[in-house]
């Protein structure tokens, strides 16, 4: 015996919109794993580009976790957040998030001024920072 709810008129609790295929299901997202804002601009790093950065400024081949890594990873996230928040002004919560990156790379550039300043002057000219 089927359920019939009188608000919604259909049976088993489906809206009548839905029952008739006037509600269309989201089309699949063609960006696996990646957060999209509206304008559809991809805030997190793909796996290819965080390897490509990897492979660019590691110490040897299994380095993934140097400074000059981590930097250079910090570098290129605080970039593409930087530019969602040219279209979205008011996006108070990505821009906290902009400034704790901002303040990591600082401290992480900090210790390697100090633990290995040749490494250091040659990672920011390759980054274009401005120290």
């Amino acid at each position: 015996m089927e359920d019939t709810f009188p608000a919604r008129g259909v049976a088993n609790g489906t809206l009548a919109s839905e029952f008739c295929g006037l509600i269309q299901p989201d089309p699949p997202s063609t960006l696996d794993n990646t957060f999209t804002g509206r304008n559809h601009t991809p805030m997190a790093l793909l796996a290819e580009h965080r390897k490509s950065i990897a492979t660019t400024h590691r110490r040897h081949d299994k380095d993934s976790g140097s400074p000059e890594v981590q930097v250079a990873m910090l570098t290129a996230k605080i970039a593409a957040v930087a530019d969602h928040l040219r279209g979205h002004d008011k996006d108070h919560h990505s821009r906290r998030g902009l400034l704790l990156m901002v303040g990591q790379r600082n401290r992480l550039l900090r210790y390697l001024a100090r633990t290995n300043p040749a490494s250091y002057q040659g990672l920011i000219s390759k980054l274009g920072l401005r120290k």
